[in-house]
């Protein structure tokens, strides 16, 4: 709806007279109301004039006027007047309304946010980047405080698993003298638990694309507190388990095996603040333990009038030491260069198996993301133990095994584990049938779809009739991504697929899920979708004009 004026604004002595032509002309008084006042200022405003807009009708409202008035119209004898529906509103009235509209527009386009206490209104592009950037920051952060948190869960599990007797009489019956020693030293796993789902709980918040800021300022105060209790009770929990450890073990009031066995697991929770890595404060702990514990047999052996040698006792320690460490940094924990190792092994044989110009890019993300995985972690834990207790006879012998010779063992006895796992088993499935599916969703998703808005696009155009006549007699319509795409645009089709399937998943995930995920790709995909476009487009018009002609 136009905006209007309801009276006259401007000069009160109007020096204009009625059209005596028109005899229905009659000048209403001069009002001067405030709103019409303010109306009349932001039109001089959006047609260039500096004017205030404050209501109030004065002399150099009326001098602006008069100055429009003889610049826009043409008037030689300006009267300073604007009366509702006269001619100097109307020249100005679209100047107004455009400056209207584009301030709502850009209004519109922004976002009104407390800076310093004020509310200010920021570009919405700006305050998306913004946004995004505070929303990743606070991912990496929350990220690490979960992480950290679920280190000290896993520590405490291991715990409650060694109580159980899971990992043998011998060290449950360590794990229960302990406990029995220090209450302290019962596993704090309620606070630790709590840290670590509140840690979860906002990481996932964050997690999303437009976060729910007024949960997360909500549920920070406590996330933190919790956070924090369960660092404490972890940190008194592992001072009290190394204290009553040593003590255990100075009063000899536990049996041997068992002392070492405590010390080991309560070696490893001191470490790990050290090391970050609990695979190598695993190794150090479990090397160092077994050092001591094969130097007190020795001297037993020694002082019991066996047959020893200095240098027989050592090479003895030394190679029990080196094994037990070596089993505790492989054992369920992929290293870096372990990590590269295999990923260079499994990619040799997994590469043949690919059938599409993408298979070595989707090889090696898989690899990357599979060997990351839990599921993996597993497999080398069992290749592991199965292996490295093999090399102790060749140690005792002085012929210490390399860290190659190692890995190599260690990815030997891995190879068909990994390779029977359902993952990589997925995978080759998948990436083997991509060809045939990418055709098949092309053909029976994709292009039935786009060719409803190339008909309806081209009926626009043409008879609707002709055009519907046309397409029912095209009865390969569906077939013509097989036939008509070209070679180039097939490949990246079927690369689109494969990778974006491979890139999106986490490395354990099954055949029909890889499939999901490279659908859900292609139908995003909007070159693909162009291109089919254009041949049906093509395709359609060229039968259709043949048609015409006839």
């Amino acid at each position: 709806m136009p905006i209007s004026i309801s009276a006259p604004v401007g000069d009160k002595n109007r020096i204009t007279k009625p059209d005596p032509k028109k005899k229905a002309e009659k000048f209403k008084p001069v009002a001067n109301k405030a709103a019409d006042v303010e109306l009349v200022q932001l039109m001089l405003v959006a047609n260039g004039y500096a004017v205030k807009v404050d209501g109030k009708c004065g002399s150099g409202l009326i001098s602006a006027i008069r100055s429009f008035q003889k610049s826009a119209l043409g008037f030689n004898k300006p009267d300073g007047i604007v009366d509702p529906g006269g001619k100097t509103w109307a020249k100005g009235q679209g100047a107004l309304e455009a400056k209207i509209k584009a301030d709502a527009d850009a209004l519109a386009k922004r976002v009104e946010v407390v800076a310093d206490g004020k509310r200010i209104a920021v570009e919405q592009a700006e305050f998306d980047k913004k946004e995004e950037e505070y929303r990743k920051k606070c991912l990496a952060e929350f990220t690490v405080m979960y992480n950290r948190a679920d280190v000290w869960r896993n520590i405490l599990y291991d715990a409650e698993k060694i109580a159980s007797g899971a990992e043998g009489l011998s060290m449950a019956f360590a794990e229960f003298t302990v406990r029995s020693f220090n209450a302290v030293a019962k596993p704090p796993l309620k606070e630790v638990n709590a840290a670590c789902d509140a840690a979860h709980d906002l990481m996932c918040l964050v997690q999303r694309r437009k976060p729910d800021w007024a949960k997360v300022k909500a549920r920070l105060p406590r996330a933190i507190k919790l956070i924090n209790a369960g660092s404490k009770a972890y940190e008194k929990w592992c001072t009290a388990r190394d204290g009553t450890a040593g003590m255990i073990v100075g009063k000899l009031e536990m049996v041997r095996e068992g002392a070492f066995l405590a010390v080991e697991l309560y070696m490893t929770a001191r470490l790990l603040p050290k090391f970050k890595n609990p695979a190598a404060a695993h190794a150090a702990a479990a090397a160092s333990t077994e050092a001591l514990k094969g130097s007190a047999t020795e001297l037993g052996e020694y002082l019991a009038g066996s047959n020893v040698t200095l240098s027989g006792s050592a090479w003895k320690v030394m190679s029990a030491s080196i094994v037990t460490g070596i089993a505790g940094a492989v054992g369920g924990k992929i290293s870096s260069g372990f990590a590269k190792s295999a990923h260079k092994t499994f990619a040799a044989q997994l590469a043949p198996m690919m059938k599409t110009p993408a298979g070595k890019k989707v090889v090696d993300t898989f690899l990357n993301k599979f060997l990351d995985s839990k599921a993996a972690q597993a497999l080398v834990e069992n290749a592991a133990k199965e292996t490295v207790g093999l090399f102790k006879p060749v140690l005792e012998k002085g012929a210490a095994p390399s860290k190659q010779e190692v890995e190599q063992a260690v990815l030997k006895a891995l190879m068909a584990p990994v390779f029977a796992a359902a993952p990589l088993k997925g995978l080759v499935k998948f990436e083997s049938a991509a060809n045939s599916r990418v055709g098949a969703l092309v053909s029976e998703k994709l292009t039935p779809a786009i060719s409803k808005k190339v008909v309806k696009d081209l009926s626009k155009i043409y008879d609707p009739k002709t055009v519907e006549f046309v397409v029912k007699q095209m009865r390969d319509i569906d077939k013509v991504f097989m036939t008509e795409l070209s070679q180039a645009a097939r490949d990246k089709a079927v690369e689109t697929y494969v990778v974006s399937a491979v890139t999106a998943s986490d490395g354990t995930v099954n055949e029909k899920q890889l499939d999901r995920l490279g659908e859900a790709a292609l139908r995003r995909d909007r070159e693909l979708s162009a291109g089919i476009e254009t041949i049906l487009r093509e395709k359609i018009e060229r039968e259709v004009k043949a048609k015409a002609k006839k």
